[in-house]
């Protein structure tokens, strides 16, 4: 089956229910994916090494004004917060919105600030459950200092519009921030093989090709190695393995629902485009993160 496309696109099926539209399942799926991969503490690391400088470098020291952020589809926020504690101790007063649609991800949002010591103090915390398209429509004229989008490109339908109105919230001298699966992603590679349209492909050299007709000042590439373990997708009792696969997958329930060609045809894929360790089968799970200075 090498090259061949999943059989019966998945998004068309009648068995099929979308991940995306299930807030509960994909809280539930993501969860899952993020306990079995290490992207997440990779991330951590470079939003608190690399990308502050490159942000901080393009604003002015002498500037002392409020430092506005705005961070789209924040989720949890890990990644948004280990920037904001990196950014305070450049800039002594931070204005940051925080955007995210699911209500169970801004609860974790707010317990993970919570656990935070002071240096968050002098942050002031604006929290909106709201998709992107409801936020642009609500905030008209808002211009901010950073704009990160993590992981949020996948998930848009119109990519270009999106990254339009990001870098025209900019301030001059802002910097946009974009985190989005690479090319070598397994997630991405099954999607793309498996017609899934609830997911988009993004290529970094398309993200570049969209920005460069706004004249961009310049753009930072940053690629970021990380793997998932996916041992338990292979086990059928396993409830962890499930969730991971309803995450790989984009489908709700996917194990119960999807007839057993599919479910053997995803399996194979997965096999094929993994690697065996003594401690478990992992897959490529690496991310492009490209910082844009205006």
């Amino acid at each position: 089956m090498q090259g061949k496309q999943i059989s019966r696109q998945m998004t068309s099926a009648d068995w099929y229910r979308s991940l995306k539209a299930d807030a509960d399942s994909y809280f539930q799926a993501f969860t899952a994916y993020r306990k079995r991969t290490d992207r997440h503490k990779n991330t951590l690391q470079m939003f608190s090494d690399a990308v502050p400088s490159l942000i901080i470098d393009n604003k002015d020291n002498n500037d002392k004004s409020v430092f506005e952020y705005l961070g789209v589809g924040c989720g949890a926020g890990l990644s948004d917060l280990t920037l904001l504690r990196q950014l305070r101790r450049r800039f002594p007063s931070i204005k940051a919105t925080m955007v995210e649609p699911s209500s169970k991800f801004l609860e974790e949002f707010n317990q993970n600030r919570a656990n935070i010591p002071n240096d968050l103090d002098d942050v002031t915390f604006d929290c909106r459950q709201a998709t992107f398209d409801e936020y642009q429509q609500s905030c008209e004229g808002a211009r901010f200092d950073c704009v990160c989008g993590i992981s949020v490109l996948e998930y848009v339908e119109d990519i270009d519009r999106m990254i339009s109105w990001m870098y025209s919230a900019l301030k001059e001298n802002g910097s946009l921030v974009l985190f989005f699966t690479s090319e070598n992603n397994v997630l991405l590679k099954f999607w793309t093989h498996s017609d899934q349209r609830d997911i988009h492909l993004i290529k970094p050299s398309l993200v570049e090709k969209l920005l460069e007709k706004h004249n961009v000042r310049k753009i930072d590439r940053l690629e970021l190695d990380s793997t998932i373990n996916i041992t338990e997708c292979f086990e059928e009792t396993s409830e962890a393995g499930s969730r991971l696969l309803d995450f790989v997958t984009h489908a709700a329930s996917f194990r119960r629902s999807a007839p057993t060609e599919i479910l053997r045809e995803v399996l194979d894929y997965l096999s094929r485009n993994s690697v065996r360790k003594d401690d478990g089968i992992y897959a490529p799970n690496n991310y492009t993160c490209l910082v844009v200075q205006k």
